[in-house]
């Protein structure tokens, strides 16, 4: 258990993570740094530590603004989850690189900061000027749960088929619109990108929306009338609840308690991990996720570094 807590690895691989955390057992992340370290932008290796990072394109972003998107996400193996000066210089050097690799690429960066790792956010604050911060990240796990009753109403929750996309499709995707257009999310955040920001959540509800191949929306109908919906995506280790939104006009109903329980229920039978995860501020859904029985295991600050 104290080595647990004094060695770290980490990946941006939240679902992996999240696996990880559950056996209490990093090994398969240090195997994968091991064996994709060469594919890394800048990789420092130190006897039995690596840390490295790599940048990769949004493509998704690059269409709704016109310009270059990438992200930034770190690598560590078997790093100190304590603060140390010779760990930090290291890092220090790490964090110089990747100036250097945005200055040389005009773009915009979105850098994702494990918040266990003091050393990184202490030389990500030494960047100073065109860094922006958007917010933070939690992201909870489940392994178990069991069906609950409701009281009988008007509401249908069930999984939605490829009927069922089609017929709804333009109100999903207005729903999605509407429920983000008030929520302050990163792309909220950063001045830059906030004029477009709602934009990304209707083409993310898009996207599953038009995917009639897979089993991944749960929606919410009274009548005839879509008042909810959440999203997921099947992983290696896990289900992602990636997008969720219920119709203001009827919130105070438990329609998105009601539709959480019906679809992890639905994906524990296939998989034995549920992830999902939300801005550090938005309380109202997190409460929801720990009455369910939903744990947190990782948060993560986002960082906007404007090289445009």
């Amino acid at each position: 258990e104290g080595n647990f807590l004094n060695k770290i690895s980490y990946i941006e691989d939240k679902n992996l993570y999240a696996y990880c955390n559950e056996i209490r057992n990093f090994d398969i992340i240090k195997k994968k740094i091991e064996l994709e370290k060469e594919n890394l932008a800048y990789c420092i290796e130190i006897k039995d530590r690596i840390y490295g990072y790599e940048i990769k394109d949004i493509e998704p972003l690059n269409e709704i603004y016109g310009f270059n998107f990438f992200v930034v996400n770190f690598s560590f193996k078997n790093i100190s989850h304590s603060f140390n000066e010779e760990e930090d210089a290291v890092i220090k050097k790490l964090i110089l690189n990747l100036r250097q690799q945005i200055e040389e690429k005009q773009g915009y960066y979105i850098i994702k900061i494990p918040s266990f790792n003091n050393m990184l956010i202490n030389q990500i604050n030494l960047l100073e000027e065109n860094l922006l911060f958007a917010g933070g990240t939690v992201c909870y796990y489940i392994t178990d749960s069991s069906e609950k009753h409701y009281e009988q109403d008007e509401l249908v929750i069930k999984l939605a088929t490829k009927a069922d996309k089609i017929k709804y499709h333009d109100e999903i995707i207005y729903l999605s619109e509407a429920s983000f257009k008030n929520f302050f999310g990163q792309y909220h955040i950063s001045y830059i990108t906030r004029h477009k920001a709602h934009l990304i959540y209707k083409n993310w509800a898009k996207k599953y929306v038009e995917n009639y191949d897979e089993n991944n929306l749960f929606i919410a109908t009274q009548g005839e009338k879509i008042v909810g919906f959440i999203a997921f995506d099947k992983t290696e280790y896990s289900y992602e609840i990636v997008l969720n939104c219920v119709d203001e006009n009827y919130r105070g109903l438990k329609i998105y308690e009601r539709m959480l329980n019906k679809c992890i229920n639905y994906c524990l039978i296939d998989r034995k991990l549920i992830t999902v995860s939300t801005q550090l501020d938005n309380i109202f859904p997190q409460r929801t996720w720990i009455k369910n029985g939903f744990k947190p295991y990782n948060t993560f600050y986002l960082f906007h570094y404007n090289n445009l």
